[in-house]
């Protein structure tokens, strides 16, 4: 039973290890620590987008018609005067827009300056709490993993 209780719990450090190796340096694996101070990386992204944006335009209209009396003619022919008509108007309108903004990510941390966190310690190629660690080594001396 203790033998199979071993293996179960080094399976689990097992599975684990491998995700947590693979994602050290990306920042996911809480053991892993870096002896530096890692700035995060900023990138400029630049996106076309369409926004609605109201215009508004003054429209005038001009209608002719017989002349009052008393009224200057404004036609060539002497008879017609002239009505102009102002009309405001505001539409919405969709118009291209460029947005830019700065995106940061996580900066990655040199693996010659990755190690383990206090609390834990490296076996092989990953951080294991110091806890677990013991227990393991306890099982091994035990002779129940090889």
């Amino acid at each position: 039973m203790l033998r199979l209780v071993a293996v179960a719990i080094l399976g689990i450090i097992v599975c684990q290890a491998s995700t947590l190796y693979r994602n050290r340096r990306t920042g996911t694996a809480e053991h892993w620590c870096c002896d530096v101070t890692v700035e995060p990386i900023r990138k400029t992204v630049t996106t076309v987008g369409v926004e609605p944006h109201n215009v508004t335009r003054v429209i005038n209209t001009t209608y002719q018609r017989d002349c009052k009396f008393g009224e200057t003619p404004t036609s060539a022919d002497g008879w017609l005067c002239e009505d102009v008509v102002s009309h405001v108007m505001t539409t919405t309108e969709m118009v291209e827009v460029n947005k830019t903004m700065v995106v940061e990510y996580p900066g990655r941390c040199p693996a010659h300056h990755l190690s383990c966190c206090e609390g834990y310690e490296k076996v092989g190629n990953q951080c294991i709490d110091q806890g677990a660690s013991s227990a393991l080594q306890d099982l091994f001396n035990a002779g129940l993993i090889g």
